[in-house]
């Protein structure tokens, strides 16, 4: 056998073992289970919210009442008035770049760090 033919063939070998291998690694995590879940506890869902027409709590004495019998208010209620209308701030405009730029690097230049006494 020639040389090329013996490198074709251990290449091929090769690819078939790491094929192999990276089969059953892959193979080998999906088949794991996972634990079953601990029982659940029941749980308890609280009473629902109080809807139109109910009472926070059903009196024992009395029937539980309808909507038709719910007193509405009169329709000749004062009318709440509205709030002023406050006007909102005004905005803070920030100072110009060049003089932000100055003033950074008057206090990089005071500063006793490397970067200070660069400038």
């Amino acid at each position: 056998m020639e040389l090329v033919e013996i490198v074709i063939l251990a290449v091929v070998i090769a690819l078939v073992a790491v094929g192999l291998v990276g089969g059953l690694v892959v193979g080998s995590r999906k088949k794991k289970q996972l634990p079953p879940p601990p029982p659940s506890t029941p749980t308890i869902t609280p009473p629902a919210e109080p809807q139109i027409g109910e009472e926070a709590e059903t009196p024992r004495d009395e029937a539980r009442r309808t909507i038709d019998e719910v007193g509405l208010p009169d329709a000749t209620a004062p009318v709440e008035e509205e709030a002023p209308v406050v006007e909102a701030p005004a905005l803070e405009v920030p100072e110009p770049t060049a003089g932000r730029l100055v003033r950074l690097r008057a206090r990089l230049a005071r500063s006793q760090n490397s970067l200070g006494k660069g400038l």
